[in-house]
């Protein structure tokens, strides 16, 4: 385990504040109650800080915010709201299928299929435009504006 010089608490208690703030907004409670609640997470973050793993702020952020998470879920599962055997497991990693594109063009129309080329292969000059620029493109392929409105909906369902 590595040790290093660990900012004070001073020094954190703006990132630990927002860390509360953001967690309210999204979960609700009594300020002064997670404030206090976050507080002891802090000093577990900082007797359980190892400087190779993170960034000292991640890692209290990070230990606040899943600390004050597991209390929340604890409490909705006291109350009934969640059931018993519901579990915050926050190592594992799951697994996810990698997104093939030939099989996903595969499953759509040719319509679809061409629109979805002519994003992936255009130029990047126009990158906060692409999507005025694909329309252009096809209306000069002559395509209607209700066979690209039909496509774009027939892609966006897709996904």
């Amino acid at each position: 385990m590595a040790t290093a010089k660990r900012p004070a608490y001073e020094q954190v208690e703006r990132l630990i504040s927002s860390t509360v703030k953001s967690f309210r907004r999204g979960y609700g409670g009594e300020w002064q109650e997670l404030l206090s609640e976050a507080g002891e997470h802090y000093v577990d973050a900082d007797n359980s800080y190892e400087s190779d793993r993170a960034r000292y702020s991640t890692w209290v952020r990070f230990k606040v915010w899943h600390g004050l998470l597991e209390t929340h879920r604890t409490k909705c599962r006291r109350q009934g709201i969640l059931p018993q055997d519901f579990s915050l497991n926050l190592n594992s990693v799951h697994e996810r299928e990698r997104f093939d594109l030939d099989k996903f063009l595969a499953e759509l129309s040719g319509d679809a299929a061409t629109m979805i080329s002519l994003v992936l292969e255009s130029p990047k000059r126009y990158p906060r435009h692409k999507r005025m620029a694909v329309v252009e493109a096809l209306l000069g392929m002559g395509w209607g504006a209700e066979r690209i409105v039909k496509t774009f909906l027939e892609i966006r369902e897709a996904l």
